[in-house]
């Protein structure tokens, strides 16, 4: 009698144990694909947001801002109202910026609007 009450606590217990290995297997797999989905999602908003916002900034009026020191032009105020509208527009959106490459193909801040 002893004997098969203590198979009985050891099938249970093993049993136990593989459940909870199992429950924390497929916890981590819906982990995973859930983490993945979310990145990919956040990845598409983003582009569909900077393809939409580059459709609406003059890329005539962006060209001539080359310097630092024009930030005061009307040049720099257009493409600072654009990104200001585009902002505005957008719920998710709370720092926007137009970037370029430099003379020496590194990438710097063009415009930015916060």
């Amino acid at each position: 009698m002893n004997t098969k009450f203590k198979l009985q606590h050891k099938l249970f217990g093993l049993f136990t144990v593989f459940a909870i290995m199992i429950s924390g297997l497929i916890t981590l797999i819906f982990y995973h694909a859930a983490y993945t989905k979310v990145h990919e999602d956040i990845r598409h908003r983003l582009r569909d947001i900077v393809s939409i916002a580059a459709a609406n900034i003059d890329l005539t009026t962006h060209a001539k801002l080359q310097k630092t020191e024009q930030e005061g032009s009307e040049s720099y105020r257009a493409i600072k109202i654009s990104l200001q509208k585009i902002r505005d527009a957008s719920t998710d959106i709370l720092y926007i910026y137009t970037m370029r490459y430099d003379i020496n193909q590194k990438i710097t801040l063009s415009v930015k609007m916060s």
